[in-house]
């Protein structure tokens, strides 16, 4: 910067010395100025990518897993009254979905709500819905990082914080790690999930928001945008610790979240082992 300005200077003296003409010292201004401008932007990208990198957290995303409750219909059974003249058709549909990491080698923690509605619909097996469907079976399924699903069963349940641990074979990705400390009031955290049931093997939603602090009749406050399927997903520090598992979000503000602390989530798997 500091050269441009003296090349601007000498511009100005040459031409007051009449060695230079007007368009000669416009057009080499321009140039400066252009100078000036490449150089900002060049320093602007340069802090804006290493701020990028400076803050980019070690988050275990291959620890996410995406949990399934799928139920095998036998559709519009209600309505064949003579099954030798009805075209029977089978269908294996997803009834609910929500979110879970992975603790062990073949354990996941989730929201125990989320393993009580797997459980719930469990019993209707048999029965006859409204569209006049008949719910077969039911399966608990999870899809790992990677995308390859597995069956799952549930192990524990924690009422009062909302968790649950379920169990699975050849489950894929990193085993979390639980953080020593709840995090510093209005900290940063990220959340790995499944909202609505967005999810892509490889490349799930890493959402950012911060840590408000504990309710005790709530759990932890968050920051977090959260939906449907968020339930059960974990949150973690910038080290990559997990600090957190949501359960459930404000009904008029999506913005506004909860979800167990990690004192809650080391009494669970402590009594689980």
């Amino acid at each position: 910067m500091k050269i441009i300005g003296n090349l601007i200077d000498k511009l100005g003296n040459l031409y007051a010395q009449e060695k230079i003409s007007q368009p000669v010292v416009t057009y080499g201004i321009l140039v400066a100025l252009l100078g000036i401008i490449l150089l900002g932007s060049m320093h602007y990208l340069t802090t804006f990518s290493a701020n990028i990198n400076a803050a980019s957290p070690k988050i275990p995303v291959t620890s996410f897993v995406h949990l399934l409750v799928k139920g095998d219909f036998i559709m519009q059974a209600g309505i064949c009254k003579e099954p030798a003249g009805c075209d029977i058709q089978e269908q294996t549909l997803n009834i609910s979905s929500a979110s879970g990491v992975k603790i062990s080698e073949d354990k996941i923690l989730t929201a125990s709500h989320f393993c009580e509605r797997f459980l719930e619909i469990e019993t209707r097996k048999g029965e006859i819905d409204r569209d006049g469907d008949l719910l077969k079976d039911v399966h608990f399924v999870a899809r790992d990082y990677t995308g390859r699903s597995h069956n799952l069963k549930v192990e524990t349940l924690h009422r009062n914080s909302d968790l649950c641990i379920v169990s699975g074979k050849g489950i894929k990705g990193e085993i979390a790690k639980l953080s020593r400390t709840q995090p510093a009031q209005f900290e940063r955290v990220w959340n790995v999930a499944a909202p609505q049931g967005i999810f892509f093997p490889s490349a799930p939603l890493l959402l950012e928001g911060f840590y408000n602090g504990r309710t005790y009749q709530i759990g932890v406050h968050l920051s977090i945008p959260a939906a449907p399927g968020s339930s059960g997903s974990p949150v973690f520090r910038s080290d990559g610790t997990l600090v957190s598992i949501i359960h459930s979000v404000h009904p008029t503000f999506q913005m506004s979240s909860y979800g167990s602390s990690i004192v809650d989530i080391r009494k669970i798997i402590l009594a689980s082992e």
